[in-house]
């Protein structure tokens, strides 16, 4: 008697890449697995037409992403007074925003690697990266682990309308961020790796990382 011995499971491959356009795809992913986005406005908004991407793709599926948006940004725009804000300001600076996981990938290390590739690629045409984060959400260690450093208090963004969020805003000098970023990269690549799952970049800045 034959006995058919199971196939080993295929590994799949997470693709890095990078676009200019908004598109149903990325207003799809925020809509079913960006908490802050249920039943609010903030699935979509101004911004998002005047920022790219970092995408993270594993075959059809769209499974991570990152808005990058120089300036005028979206984290001056939602505040009431941007005076309060401590943010640095100027051509050399981008912001990072809206940065999501599908639910089903999460666990993996995929946010923390769409940081990096996005700090790696911001790295080229600006010189500091800011963002904003909940006082409490786990990401901000990671964060830290990358960099970022807090600029100022916690303040109130009114981030869509009838849409309030206290947030930590952060800054990065994107010169030195890639001594952290790169090493970070390589330690996830083994990680997914681990779980059968390949990770390409089409990206030069990015794929310097994996060598």
């Amino acid at each position: 008697m034959d006995i058919q011995r199971p196939q080993a499971e295929r590994a799949r491959t997470l693709h890095l890449y990078t676009q200019d356009r908004f598109d149903p795809e990325i207003e799809a992913l925020r809509r079913s697995d960006f908490e802050l986005a249920a039943g609010t406005t903030r699935v979509r908004d101004a911004f998002d037409e005047c920022s790219s991407y970092m995408l993270a793709r594993v075959g059809d599926e769209l499974v991570g992403t990152v808005r990058m948006t120089q300036p005028p940004g979206a984290l001056r725009g939602w505040l009431p007074d941007p005076g309060q804000s401590a943010l640095p300001q100027g051509p050399g600076v981008i912001e990072f925003t809206r940065g999501v996981v599908a639910r089903r990938w999460r666990g993996l290390g995929i946010y923390q690697l769409l940081m990096c590739a996005t700090v790696l690629h911001a790295g080229k045409t600006a010189t500091v990266a800011i963002a904003a984060v909940e006082p409490f959400l786990h990401v901000r260690g990671f964060l830290h682990l990358l960099g970022f450093r807090e600029c100022g208090r916690p303040l109130i963004f009114h981030d869509g309308p009838g849409c309030r969020t206290l947030a930590q805003c952060m800054e990065l000098d994107l010169a030195t961020a890639r001594s952290s970023a790169i090493p970070h990269m390589t330690s996830l690549k083994i990680r997914l790796q681990s779980k059968r799952i390949e990770v390409d970049s089409g990206d030069q800045a990015t794929s310097a990382a994996f060598g």
